[in-house]
């Protein structure tokens, strides 16, 4: 779980990986543990120095995972397709750490080899709620 508060205060939040749009999941996360934190680490960013975007983290990278898998594409070769999108000479280590611009630029790249990948993402979307109701 990651904690961040800017220099004006705005707080925000992730919990593996994954930005949380409410502070209200990490405090019900926290009251779970006994409301234990220990500051692993404090960094203080100089106010000129832009913030890093935020990347889309490991619950969405694992659905790209999924999608190009099902749209036919071998596991092996998810991350050499995604550095080949942006022009990256080397396969990336990891889709996680992707920027929502980054993560678009795959998508549109996976689908433009794969044109199977948009009918798997809508098939594995039409899936979620009915699993949700289950």
């Amino acid at each position: 779980m990651t904690l961040c508060a800017d220099g004006s205060g705005a707080k925000t939040a992730e919990i593996d990986g994954e930005a949380q749009g409410a502070l209200n999941r990490v405090v019900g996360y926290l009251a779970d543990r006994d409301n234990i934190v220990t500051l692993l680490s404090e960094e203080r960013l100089p106010a000129s120095q832009p913030l890093p975007a935020p990347v889309i983290g490991k619950a969405r990278a694992c659905a790209l995972h999924k999608i190009m898998g099902l749209a036919g594409l071998p596991h092996a070769q998810h991350y050499a397709l995604s550095a080949a999108a942006l022009g990256e000479p080397w396969p990336l280590s990891t889709l996680a750490d992707l920027t929502e611009g980054e993560a678009q630029t795959v998508w549109g790249h996976l689908c433009r080899l794969y044109p199977k990948a948009r009918e798997v993402a809508a098939q594995l979307q039409r899936r979620r709620p009915a699993q949700a109701a289950a």
